[in-house]
């Protein structure tokens, strides 16, 4: 394999290669995982801030958006017609900032039914695939946008960024998928959606679960909402899977790593607290495991919102936060597959 196409593994991937091979190629694998990690970090801070220059520091979580689209469209299609996928992506990307808006001028229950339609809207037109994880990258986008609503010119600004943001993951889409041949329409996905199918079950689950989430945290006025979302996501994202082990690696992952920045962050002397942001992301990069990854994601995390509650409150924000969402995800788990194996059972009859 060329040297060009280890950049392209996961890190998975490549650290399973490091495991398995001999000493010579081990250099070979390593060099790969170093290489890959320095420039996937140094392209994001210059991507981030490349658009921050043009759409303005308030915007700055749109771009962390389009960035990580970008990295997953450009080995992960949506499985239907190139041409109908290419317009979808462009709703995606509208609703993506759409609905964080929309909710934060809306009251909580009406957001709910917003939230819901749109979740569903996402998930049906990105994920005929579940196993290929893409359609969390999207629904992560529509979550992040809550924790920073802007209005008037800022709000134009954020819409034509991510109208440059949709052209380029367009251009990526079409270059790396236009020789596939795809066998399915997205008339297809929609005529195939069936209240009795798993995929379907497992849609809904997430759209709920996160809906319920935010209109729950809305009602009781927690700050920092979105982690609480983002928790709810990532214990329900994964497909044909329990959340037990799940949220045992989230919930130790991050108090560890909340308790861990927030003990750097009062020793290490205010002109360095920055560098926390890109070397936690390079750790990130030779992160395999869920568990390592969550630990490793509160640093940027936390950075970004320090500035906003300071240190000691943005750590507690962040694990109770998190508590709440796991704890939520595991009750409604449960809750769901119970009544929804009834109410199926009743349609499909």
């Amino acid at each position: 394999m060329k040297f060009y196409d280890l950049l392209q593994l996961s890190t998975k991937d490549l650290k399973t290669r490091i495991k398995d091979a001999s000493c010579s190629d081990k250099k070979r694998y390593w060099k790969a995982l170093i290489i890959k990690d320095v420039l996937c970090v140094f392209f994001a801070i210059f991507f981030i801030v490349f658009f921050n220059k043009i759409f303005g520091e308030k915007n700055s979580s749109v771009a962390v958006v389009i960035f990580c689209v970008l990295l997953g469209i450009r080995f992960v299609d949506f499985d239907y017609k190139l041409s109908t996928s290419i317009v979808n992506l462009l709703i995606t990307f509208l609703i993506i900032i759409l609905g964080p808006y929309l909710n934060s001028i809306l009251n909580p229950e009406l957001a709910f039914f917003i939230n819901f339609f749109f979740l569903m809207t996402i998930l049906i037109m990105t994920c005929e695939q579940p196993m290929y994880g893409n359609s969390s990258l999207y629904v992560f986008g529509y979550i992040l946008l809550f924790s920073s609503p802007v209005y008037g010119f800022d709000m134009f600004l954020r819409v034509l960024e991510m109208l440059v943001g949709f052209i380029v993951c367009a251009l990526v889409l079409y270059k790396k998928h236009r020789h596939k041949e795809y066998r399915k329409s997205f008339k297809d996905i929609l005529r195939a959606f069936s209240i009795g199918d798993d995929k379907c079950k497992w849609q809904i689950k997430l759209a709920l679960g996160i809906s319920l989430g935010i209109l729950i945290g809305s009602l009781l006025k927690l700050e920092r909402i979105m982690w609480v979302a983002i928790a709810i996501m990532s214990v329900l994202t994964p497909y044909y899977d329990t959340p037990h082990s799940r949220i045992k690696d989230r919930v130790l992952g991050v108090v560890v790593g909340s308790i861990a920045f927030l003990v750097i962050y009062n020793i290490v002397p205010n002109s360095y607290i920055s560098l926390m942001g890109p070397l936690s992301g390079l750790v990130l990069g030779f992160c395999a495991s869920y568990r390592w990854s969550s630990i490793f994601n509160c640093f940027g995390a936390l950075l970004v919102a320090s500035s906003v509650y300071g240190a000691s409150q943005a750590t507690f924000l962040r694990i109770f936060n998190n508590l709440f969402g796991c704890l939520f995800a595991l009750v409604f788990y449960f809750i769901f597959n119970k009544f929804y194996e009834k109410i199926s059972n009743y349609f499909v009859c």
